[in-house]
């Protein structure tokens, strides 16, 4: 889950993993679907064993102010996705509309989770 810490909690931890996947974000932020259809079948392949699944999700207010304080670093390469200039509050609007501008197109929590099928997650940290 993007924006939840876990760069942190990788780079903690990488030295005791069989397996990191820090790139790329659409696999190192993988959902539960794709988890579950892509990786899970090829790394329990390779490895003759089972394999978990866990997800890290934050609280929805630190969640946002997370990607607020993204999108107000130097060097955004895509000047539309810049929260220069947007207060906060004005962020947590957009990011609520039904037609969410792209500086607020974050993305949900939530989607990333839906289970796939009877396969979820084994751990979900908060």
């Amino acid at each position: 889950m993007p924006k939840t810490g876990t760069a942190a909690i990788e780079a903690a931890l990488e030295s005791l993993a069989a397996v990191a996947i820090p790139r790329p974000p659409a696999l190192k932020h993988t959902t539960v679907r794709r988890y579950h259809q892509f990786l899970h079948p090829c790394l329990e392949a390779a490895s003759g064993g089972p394999f978990g699944a866990m997800a890290s999700i934050r609280e929805p207010r630190d969640w946002l102010g997370s990607w607020y304080r993204f999108g107000q670093r130097d060097g955004i390469t895509e000047p539309n996705k810049s929260t220069v200039g947007i207060n906060f509050d004005d962020f947590v609007q957009a990011c609520c509309s039904d037609t969410r501008p792209t500086f607020a197109d974050v993305g949900s929590q939530s989607d990333f989770l839906q289970p796939y099928g009877e396969h979820w997650l084994d751990k979900l940290f908060r």
